[in-house]
């Protein structure tokens, strides 16, 4: 068996449509703000001003401005029906992955419902983002990215449906757990330079009447890489479009170095949406329609 050692320099292949820029973190930072949920006060907290921290997500993203850091320190935060639109060019940062946790009740499959939204050149990491909440095709996901080139790090996300919903261009993922009862991650109509990388993907327990579960959903004239991911089906009871879908005419999806387990349809392709696998693991008995395999690593990947 192979060993492959990535050589993967993302600021190497910046720019080729495969591997978008992910936006610097802090790299024009306007102000700091902070959360604590002992000790902050929303009412006299100050944007700019960490030693006087807010005690709520909501007033603290409400005080955000462009460019401008959000660090929030461990707790439970449950913010209602809300909605966290996070401006431009701003950063979320948890102090933890696991114990930095916010979460809000759906309402609605509606893009505009999602937990975050997020403005152009965002980041959000070390933090985990649940729906809590939802039945038979919704509520809406964790995560709707607004705008492009943007990156989201080292979080647990989780929902019912569209747990990220990729409207705009250019949006990393890395190192995130990706759980989901419906659709996972949905690159809508021009969603294209999508990376996911070292993340892993798990499928909750089927709601009853749910039947077209997909781990990626991909839409026409979208792109979407998942690089060394894992994608656990095994909890899938039902399942029409596959765990990797591209059911849109103008959609592509590739797979390099991901590995796809599970009971039902891994693998499905209808139309001129195409699926490119380079070197990852699934069952070949367990795929619809027709993708490219055993296709040679691009170049930035050495052997040894």
């Amino acid at each position: 068996m192979k060993t492959i050692t990535k050589v993967f320099l993302f600021g190497l292949v910046c720019g080729i449509q495969l591997y978008p820029c992910a936006p610097s973190v802090l790299a024009s930072v306007n102000a700091f703000l902070k959360v604590d949920p002992v000790n902050g006060n929303d009412s006299t907290a100050q944007r700019g001003n960490t030693s006087k921290p807010y005690l709520t997500v909501q007033a603290a993203v409400a005080a955000m401005q462009t460019n401008d850091v959000l660090f929030v320190k461990n707790g439970t935060y449950n913010i209602g029906t809300a909605t966290l639109t996070i401006p431009a060019g701003a950063t979320v940062a948890g102090q933890s992955t696991s114990s930095t946790i916010i979460q809000k009740a759906g309402t609605g499959y509606d893009p505009a419902q999602a937990l975050f939204i997020l403005g152009n050149n965002c980041i959000v990491q070390s933090l985990t983002a649940n729906i809590t909440n939802g039945g038979s095709g919704g509520p809406f996901g964790a995560v709707v990215t607004g705008g492009t080139n943007l990156a989201i790090q080292h979080c647990n996300l989780s929902g019912y449906t569209d747990v990220i919903y990729f409207v705009g261009s250019g949006t990393r993922v890395d190192h995130c757990t990706i759980s989901s009862r419906w659709d996972a991650v949905v690159p809508t109509v021009n969603a294209t330079g999508i990376l996911i990388t070292d993340s892993s993907f798990v499928a909750l327990t089927n709601i009853a009447g749910d039947t077209g579960f997909s781990f990626v959903r991909s839409s026409g004239s979208s792109d979407a890489t998942l690089l060394d991911c894992s994608l656990d089906g095994s909890a899938v009871t039902s399942n029409i479009y596959g765990l990797v879908s591209a059911d849109v005419n103008g959609s592509t999806v590739n797979l390099v170095l991901c590995t796809l387990g599970g009971p039902t349809t891994q693998i499905y392709q209808t139309g001129t949406a195409k699926v490119f696998i380079f070197y990852s693991t699934f069952d070949s008995t367990k795929v619809v329609g027709t993708i490219v395999t055993d296709l040679p690593l691009p170049a930035i990947w050495t052997f040894s």
